[in-house]
């Protein structure tokens, strides 16, 4: 089931796509904390091994899958708030952050996954990095 941009509470992605008379929404595939891969480690300031947030979720556009991201942050950021679960956060993940008094900069890095509508729906693809602030 995806989850639908509506009623003035969505998140970025759905706005963005709204206001282009298009429809986005997503679909949360996992979310936990795992151990940081080196490349997540490094571009977040931490050790490798280190407990991270992963998020990992698909963007669809018009109801066509168009996106395969993992957002990571640091656990002492995420851990224990909705980032950490696959439930919708109501207005996004910077909402919550904000909620939480992290207004800002607050480091983050998505990895992201191209694909055909089959490889996205799989989790399959390959993986370009970006590393920023939520």
């Amino acid at each position: 089931m995806q989850q639908g941009i509506g009623g003035g509470q969505g998140d970025a992605w759905g706005e963005e796509a709204a206001a282009r008379g298009r429809r986005g929404t997503q679909r949360v595939l996992h979310a936990g904390e795992v151990s940081a891969p080196a490349v997540v480690a490094r571009l977040l300031g931490l050790e490798d091994g280190d407990t991270v947030v992963v998020r990992r979720r698909i963007r669809y556009l018009d109801e066509e899958p168009c996106e395969l991201t993992d957002p990571y942050y640091p656990a002492q950021i995420a851990a224990g708030t909705g980032l950490a679960g696959t439930a919708k956060i109501r207005g996004g993940a910077v909402a919550l952050l904000a909620e939480l008094g992290h207004v800002g900069r607050v480091p983050c890095m998505i990895a992201f996954c191209p694909g055909s509508s089959g490889e996205a729906e799989g989790g399959q693809g390959s993986t370009a990095v970006a590393g920023g602030v939520a």
